[in-house]
């Protein structure tokens, strides 16, 4: 979309025109971008990197020629157990959601202290602000492209270690970006809990599909209570499981 989008926009300048058409604007680009940090399928700032690739180092994402194929039967779900003491397995459990622990000790005290709520269970998550849908800040946003982008640059390319693929998604919060819906506050934490254990065990942005499936299991060799929950889905199609 970044490659059409800027195609169409080398066009309209060669012939003096307006853009006809933009598929990925900034707040949607932004939105993606958070999102892809926050479920760890993509680095921190990678949609950022890729419009880097196109608008200056001339490297094209054309649309591929895609041959049909026949379609395939997805395999049955399998499962890796991870307990349950699986948050604790971070070295700063309390900080593996959304929280950022140098700005809460950099602003204790002061009025730009992030605000901090608490689940049913106890747990400190970040009070962001909410609304009725997920959205995106425009004004925000304008700044980052204006002001912030090189920074991003910088982090996207740093190697942040195991467990920091959310620190996107963090950002995009920290800066006052997004806004979630009311229901996002604590699921967004729990995600982002979820898919820094994930990194840290190298299941986000590359692993051996082969390893990750011979440390699984099938539904019928799990234990009995865990059958009984996951028992809806011996037969239905999915991806790994984590239980």
């Amino acid at each position: 979309m970044l490659q059409l989008d800027y195609d169409g926009q080398r066009r309209a300048a060669s012939v003096g025109e307006r853009p006809k058409f933009q598929l990925l604007p900034l707040d949607m680009m932004i939105a993606v971008d958070a999102m892809q940090s926050l479920n760890g399928v993509a680095k921190p700032f990678a949609a950022w990197a890729d419009l880097r690739d196109i608008q200056v180092r001339g490297i094209r994402y054309d649309v591929p020629d895609v041959p049909d194929v026949q379609q395939s039967a997805m395999p049955i779900a399998r499962f890796l157990h991870v307990g349950n003491e699986w948050d604790d397995s971070a070295p700063d459990a309390d900080w593996t959601g959304l929280r950022d622990p140098m700005r809460e000790a950099l602003t204790e005290g002061s009025a730009c202290q992030p605000s901090i709520a608490f689940a049913a269970d106890g747990r400190a998550v970040l009070d962001l602000q909410t609304a009725q849908q997920f959205d995106v800040d425009a004004e925000a946003a304008q700044l980052i492209a204006e002001f912030e982008v090189d920074r991003l640059l910088d982090m996207h390319d740093a190697d942040g270690g195991p467990g920091s693929v959310t620190a996107g998604y963090r950002w995009y919060a920290h800066y006052g970006c997004l806004t979630l819906s009311h229901a996002q506050k604590l699921e967004h934490d729990d995600i982002a809990r979820r898919t820094a254990f994930k990194d840290r065990l190298g299941l986000t942005l590359s692993y051996d599909l082969k390893d990750v499936l011979a440390r699984s299991v099938p539904l019928e060799d799990l234990p009995a209570a865990a059958r009984a929950v996951w028992g809806g889905l011996s037969s239905e199609p999915a991806q790994l499981l984590l239980c």
